[in-house]
């Protein structure tokens, strides 16, 4: 009986300090139209090559690669917006920040913003979102 070995094969674990910390905020600059969303990044040992969002119509944690729009809106650590994001009546939106450094990808937790059937501009009813970081405030009337 002969014993056959495979090859070796080197894995690499990054650590949690060299992957960023990603953070998503609440949707504000919302019209009848658009929206903006906000995000910020801390880096890890390893410095952020890119940034954005991800949004869906449909996944509630949109991820890269899973049919999600990708909106990328720079590199390095820091604060992030993508602002004029068409919206639509009576759609829900899923979004959530990504950063990637070092063959790391990370996302902050996901907000999910509703549109009413009517969009009025600078309605606060019109838009609701949840699962922000931080709601900053998107209606000051």
């Amino acid at each position: 009986c002969d014993v056959i070995y495979g090859g070796s094969e080197t894995v690499t674990t990054l650590t949690s300090s060299v992957c960023p910390t990603v953070y998503t905020y609440g949707p504000f600059d919302i019209t009848s139209a658009s929206f903006t969303m906000s995000g910020s990044a801390t880096a890890g040992t390893s410095a952020i090559v890119e940034r954005g969002f991800v949004v869906s119509k449909t996944d509630s944690t949109p991820t890269i690669g899973e049919g999600a729009g990708k909106y990328p809106t720079g590199s390095g650590a820091g604060h992030f917006d993508y602002g004029n994001f068409p919206a639509t009546a009576s759609t829900t939106y899923y979004y959530r920040a990504y950063a990637s450094a070092s063959g790391c990808l990370e996302y902050g937790s996901s907000v999910t913003l509703s549109t009413s059937a009517s969009v009025p501009v600078s309605s606060c009813n019109a838009f609701s979102a949840s699962g922000a970081t931080n709601f900053l405030g998107a209606c000051s009337e």
